[in-house]
């Protein structure tokens, strides 16, 4: 869901989603 990791908007989504689904995050936070 959340490809670009360069915007401020997918920081603050990731954050979101961190709080909700951090299993989903864990992928993310990797590519951040």
């Amino acid at each position: 869901m959340v490809r670009k990791s360069l915007t401020p908007r997918t920081a603050l989504l990731t954050s979101i989603a961190s709080s909700s689904d951090p299993t989903m995050t864990s992928g993310v936070r990797t590519r951040v």
